[in-house]
C-alpha cells in the first residue's frame, strides 16, 4: 500500500478484460515505450500480469493484488471529505499539479494521497488529464467552493510594545552652552592708526623670517649693498 501511487490506480482503472501491451498507449495518451514502462513498473509491484499468446500480443489483466487496491481506494471515495483531503484541495489550488510535489508539500505516504486522490476525482472535486505517462491535477468547480468555504487563516496583528512610566525628562542645556549657542552680532569694522599698522608689520616680518631664515639672510645681504652703494657714491662726490 505504501508503493500505491495516483498513477497506479489511474493506469489500473484503465485495463479491461482484453487489454493488450502493444495497443495500451492510447488508453493513456502515451506511446508504446511509456506504457509498456508504467505497466512494467506495475508487474514489480504485483499489480498486473501478462499472459503471453505467441505469435500474438501480450494480453494484460490485473491481478488479486491490484484488484484489492482498487476496491480499497472506492471504498475511500464514498467517505465524507476529512481535513487532508481539504489540504490537498488547497495544495491543488495554489498551483500544485504533480502528485509527488504535493506529497512532499504534505510529508504523507504516497499510497494514502493516492487514495485521496481518487476520492477527490470520483466526488468531482478535482480532476487530472495524463500524457506521456505524466499526470496534472486541476481543481473543480465543486472542488474551488470547498476550498473558497473554509475559514481562513488571519495573519496575527503585531504586538504593539508600550512602555510604562513618565518619559524621560529633557536634560537641562547649560547656561555656557546656551551662550555658546546664542546668535553673536556682527562685529563693527576696526580702525588701524599708524603705530597698530607698522607694529602689525613687523610682527608679520618676524614671523615671517622665522620661517624662512634664507629670506632674512637675502635681505640683509640686499641692505648690505645698497649701503655699500650709497657710501661709494658719497665717497666719489666729495673727493672731486
Amino acid at each position: 500500500m505504501e508503493e500505491l501511487t495516483f498513477r497506479d490506480l489511474v493506469v489500473l482503472q484503465r485495463i479491461e478484460p482484453g487489454t493488450v501491451v502493444e495497443k495500451f498507449g492510447v488508453k493513456i495518451n502515451s506511446s508504446f515505450f511509456e506504457a509498456a514502462n508504467i505497466l512494467g513498473t506495475l508487474k514489480q509491484k504485483g499489480y498486473i500480469d501478462f499472459k503471453s499468446s505467441y505469435p500474438g500480443p501480450s494480453e494484460v489483466e490485473v491481478t488479486e493484488v491490484g484488484a484489492r487496491m482498487l476496491e480499497v481506494a472506492d471504498e475511500k471515495a464514498k467517505e465524507a471529505v476529512d481535513e487532508l483531503d481539504l489540504a490537498i484541495l488547497q495544495d491543488i489550488v495554489a498551483g500544485y499539479q504533480d502528485s509527488d510535489v504535493i506529497k512532499n508539500e504534505l510529508n504523507i505516504r504516497s499510497g494514502d494521497l493516492a487514495v485521496h486522490l481518487h476520492k477527490l476525482v470520483k466526488q468531482d472535486l478535482a480532476s487530472y488529464a495524463i500524457k506521456n505517462i505524466k499526470i496534472s491535477l486541476s481543481i473543480t468547480e465543486d472542488g474551488f467552493k470547498k476550498v473558497s468555504a473554509m475559514p481562513r487563516k488571519e495573519k496575527p496583528s503585531e504586538e504593539q510594545i508600550v512602555i510604562a512610566g513618565a518619559p524621560p525628562a529633557e536634560v537641562a542645556e547649560s547656561p555656557a552652552l546656551a551662550e555658546a549657542a546664542a546668535p553673536t552680532a556682527p562685529a563693527e569694522p576696526v580702525k588701524l592708526d599708524s603705530s597698530t599698522k607698522r607694529k602689525a608689520k613687523m610682527e608679520y616680518y618676524i614671523e615671517n623670517w622665522k620661517k624662512n631664515p634664507m629670506q632674512l639672510a637675502v635681505y640683509v645681504i640686499g641692505v648690505l649693498i645698497v649701503v655699500a652703494c650709497a657710501l661709494t657714491a658719497v665717497y666719489f662726490i666729495f673727493k672731486r
